[in-house]
């Protein structure tokens, strides 16, 4: 039995197992100093993130029960507005929950035919909100940011004035009438003699 203690303690004085303990119990600290700084990461991350995220619709409740809008409805309203909002298309509709307040994001493409584009986004702002409530009664939508992804450059047919062409003058055709004579008699012909003609005949009536 003390054979076997002195083996055990003459092993464990051995220098390479000194050096695989070492390097043991490096590893350990670096592993925990890497869990340490991901769980910090994560608690600064939350401080400054808090609070949002994104949305796939939003509840309404009432006293009956609740409501459940989802973003997909609301981004086919909005894009619906093509028709007042021609020179406008609306691309992504996102919804985020930030700091307990809802804002909709859009991704839009514009073509600059339209004039100018903060007037234009205006306009969509005032219009998103008003339907929204109208039809869904979401009122809860604080916020709307819109990002410009592309824009279309108007065209040289768009900006050239048409050129007018006279119309051409109609054309008359003239059909010749056939030329008629008629031929009239002359019954009122007074036959008229010479001098000398005359004195003759009137010497003979004599």
């Amino acid at each position: 039995m003390d054979n076997q203690i002195n083996q055990i303690f003459e092993f464990l004085k051995n220098p390479s197992l000194e050096r695989f303990q070492q390097e043991f119990f490096a590893g350990i600290i670096i592993l925990a100093a890497a869990a340490i700084l991901y769980v910090v990461a994560r608690v600064v991350f939350k401080i400054l993130f808090r609070g949002n995220k994104r949305c796939h619709g939003i509840n309404i409740v009432s006293d009956n029960g609740m409501l459940y809008i989802t973003t997909n409805a609301m981004a086919d309203l909005i894009k619906s507005m093509k028709s007042t909002f021609t020179h406008i298309d609306i691309n992504r509709v996102d919804l985020t929950l930030r700091k307990g307040r809802y804002v909709m994001d859009l991704m839009i493409s514009f073509d600059m035919n339209g004039g100018e584009l903060t007037d234009q986004v205006s306009k969509l702002r005032t219009k998103i909100v008003a339907d929204l409530k109208a039809v869904f009664g979401i009122e809860s939508i604080t916020q709307i940011n819109v990002k410009l992804r592309k824009t279309s450059r108007p065209s040289a047919k768009s900006n050239s004035q048409p050129i007018l062409t006279p119309a051409p003058a109609p054309v008359i055709e003239i059909t010749p009438k056939p030329n008629i004579t008629e031929k009239k008699e002359d019954t009122d012909t007074v036959h008229l003699l010479p001098k000398e003609e005359k004195n003759q005949t009137s010497d003979k009536q004599n």
